[in-house]
């Protein structure tokens, strides 16, 4: 592999890197959602508990 220059590593380094960005972004949104959802579902429940008990 013969580069031209050190201009082409350093894009591709800068690319790689708002990649992972991309990818830590997308996991901690996935997270979130994943804890709000978790959570709706057991309020849900909890209520639906609490009104049957009544």
């Amino acid at each position: 592999m013969n580069r031209p220059s050190g201009y082409d590593v350093d894009t591709e380094k800068r690319t790689v890197g708002l990649r992972n960005l991309e990818e830590r972004i997308f996991v901690l949104l996935l997270a979130l959602v994943g804890v709000a959802f978790g959570g709706y579902v057991i309020y849900l429940m909890y209520n639906s508990v609490t009104i049957s008990e009544r």
